[in-house]
């Protein structure tokens, strides 16, 4: 894992230069984040990487095993509520139960002797889907079913295996590693969908939410919540912004509520017209005329997925 200083954009490798001190070793800029350069547990914190509405992921080392790994704690103003701290352990147990090659892996998680909640995860070596989107826009088709493929997958094997429901998928969510393989990662929305389960809030992305969640239905949360979500991402893949776009958060709700999109064979010209009705599928208003379950959504993507390859010889 390489690391860029934001003052002097020197890249190093964490594991090969000493940076337990939480300060660059070319400038002596002391890296950002209230907890760069301390230890938590047997983790030596580097510098932020991002912000969540629970906690902060920070780049940490972990010497003896010499890895580096994603460290996320819980923000400080939260950690005093029991409450908020047993949503930050409910994400280290979701991850955990859900060992798939396309779902970021949890490594650790606990209370250190000062009392800070952390949870330790693998480290991504590459950049956001919503960063790639944000650089260059639409994806060539090839690599946008390679993501639904995998994306869908890693889902499908999460619902059969915990009935998980992952709450907030969208391409910020979507980590790319550098051999171009998605990861899902930040399970800080998801619920496990069993019997005894009873979901009373979600906080969902605008963009990408389906409308029975903006109505507050939320005892309708469930498998067909989030192929809503992931056919809006996928929406957005292909032709460059999810179907409904609008600076104004409330309009776009609404929107989600009454609008219908443009379906992306006219939209797009040239595409393929099978996908496309499947993605108006999952984007359909009632979760009733959506696609039955994961396993469906996942067959459906790994065949237009393999066509792509056979076409592309």
């Amino acid at each position: 894992m390489q690391y860029r200083c934001s003052t002097c954009q020197q890249f190093f490798d964490t594991l090969q230069t000493d940076l337990t001190g939480g300060v660059c070793p070319a400038c002596n800029h002391q890296f950002p984040g209230m907890f760069a350069g301390k230890q938590v547990r047997d983790f030596y914190i580097i510098g932020e990487l991002a912000r969540g509405a629970n906690g902060v992921v920070y780049v940490a080392q972990q010497p003896l095993l010499r890895r580096d790994v994603a460290l996320k704690l819980i923000i400080n103003e939260l950690s005093s509520e029991r409450e908020n701290i047993e949503q930050f352990f409910a994400e280290a147990r979701a991850v955990a139960r859900i060992n798939h090659p396309n779902i970021v892996q949890a490594l650790a998680a606990g209370v250190d002797e000062s009392g800070v909640c952390f949870f330790a995860m693998e480290l991504i070596e590459g950049e956001s889907l919503e960063h790639k989107l944000d650089e260059y826009g639409a994806l060539d088709f090839a690599e946008a079913m390679h993501i639904a493929a995998r994306i869908s997958d890693a889902m499908s094997f999460a619902w059969r295996r915990a009935k998980l429901v992952h709450g907030d998928i969208k391409p910020a969510n979507v980590l790319i590693t550098a051999k171009g393989e998605p990861k899902l990662a930040d399970l800080g929305q998801a619920h496990f969908c069993d019997e005894n389960s009873q979901i009373d809030s979600l906080m969902a992305t605008p963009l990408y939410v389906p409308p029975e969640l903006v109505r507050g239905e939320y005892d309708k949360i469930g498998a067909k919540t989030d192929i809503y979500s992931f056919g809006a991402m996928l929406y957005e893949l292909f032709a460059g912004e999810p179907p409904f776009f609008s600076l104004d958060m409330d309009e776009v709700l609404q929107m989600q509520l009454s609008d219908k999109p443009q379906p992306l064979k006219s939209r797009l010209g040239f595409f393929d017209e099978r996908l496309s009705d499947f993605i108006d599928m999952m984007l359909a208003k009632n979760p009733d005329l959506r696609p039955d379950n994961w396993n469906r959504v996942a067959d459906f993507m790994r065949k237009i997925e393999l066509r792509t390859k056979i076409k592309g010889r």
